[in-house]
């Protein structure tokens, strides 16, 4: 062996580095790429996956809005025609066998569809706690319906309503996480 020649093992050696190297280096910048990127894509899920949660949640906290919004109205005009019928048996302006006239009837029983079909909505949208309230406020309302409407004064005051009205808003507000401190209060009216 010549003293200034390479030994034919270490040729080899620098053939096969040369070799492995570009590989080696592709495959591990490869993989450093790979990483990145799913780090990247769960990164960019998630966020997706909370702003769809965020808008899931504004749409049903609308729906449920909108729901009580309409079980209230629906439960007001039920309240006001079952005040006017109570007025009329209070003044005995029922007719000769103590019975409303037919026309507050018919206005009664389509306050009080109205208000069951909306409360059916209601049912479906609402927390538990507003479900409860508005059960009992239902069968309050009803059981006074039933003796307006067969001429007798209610065993509870039609005031009752009012009562049960305002547990179930304070039901919908909590449900709703109706901040009272962001509610600005109405103006007060000055009288002279």
């Amino acid at each position: 062996m010549q003293p200034s020649a390479v030994p034919v093992w270490v040729t080899l050696v620098l053939a096969a580095v040369a070799l492995i190297g570009p590989l080696g280096g592709a495959w591990i910048g490869a993989s450093l790429t790979a990483r990145r990127d799913d780090r990247r894509w769960d990164r960019e899920r998630s966020h997706e996956h909370n702003r769809w949660k965020r808008e899931d949640h504004t749409t049903w906290r609308d729906q449920r809005f909108d729901t009580y919004g309409e079980a209230l109205a629906a439960v007001h005009t039920w309240y006001l025609q079952l005040s006017a019928a109570h007025a009329v048996i209070e003044a005995g302006a029922t007719d000769e066998q103590g019975q409303l006239p037919d026309g507050m009837v018919e206005g009664i029983a389509t306050s009080a569809m109205r208000a069951v079909r909306i409360f059916q909505s209601l049912e479906l949208l609402g927390s538990p706690g507003v479900v409860g309230k508005a059960r009992h406020l239902r069968d309050v309302t009803a059981g006074i319906q039933r003796r307006i409407i067969e001429g007798r004064q209610p065993a509870t005051p039609v005031d009752e309503i009012t009562t049960c009205r305002q547990a179930l808003i304070a039901a919908m507000r909590i449900d709703l996480a109706v901040n009272h401190s962001l509610i600005p209060s109405p103006p007060s009216v000055l009288t002279s």
